[in-house]
């Protein structure tokens, strides 16, 4: 598969998995976070074989990933840092979570979402933010 129809391949799975996060109700917590799991995979563009749980760990891989996608070999954007002085794979996983955040859970702070450092953690978090349930589940 090239690098575009790798692309356009992971958009299509990420938008179908962010549609069905929004349709989740109240009593779908475990479909909400293996659709998140799914959303985060197709955006990082990980085949899903992944066991990571480590959003950070995720982030590294993802970048690795687009690396050996883009074929350049010998040069490593993981540790490169971008205008910030963030590696890319910080970047990506902050634009990764600010876009969750303003599609599922916009009244979230996010210092409670930059918190959540697994993916489970990080379900619970929006899941809670969700339906209002921070402070008890969300925390």
């Amino acid at each position: 598969m090239t690098l575009k129809e790798t692309l356009l391949a992971s958009a299509k799975k990420a938008k179908t998995a962010m549609e069905a996060m929004e349709r989740c109700g109240e009593g779908d917590g475990e479909r909400f976070s293996a659709l998140l799991r799914e959303y985060i995979l197709a955006k990082y563009l990980l085949d899903g074989g992944e066991e990571e749980e480590d959003l950070e760990r995720l982030s590294h891989l993802s970048v690795e990933r687009v690396v050996r996608l883009a074929a350049e070999p010998g040069f490593s954007y993981t540790d490169v840092p971008g205008c910030t002085g963030q590696s890319s794979a910080t970047e990506k996983k902050i634009l990764l979570l600010l876009k969750i955040r303003d599609t599922l859970a916009k009244e979230l702070p996010v210092e409670e979402l930059i918190g959540a450092r697994t993916l489970p953690r990080l379900a619970q978090v929006i899941f809670a933010a969700r339906f209002g349930k921070r402070g008890q589940n969300g925390r």
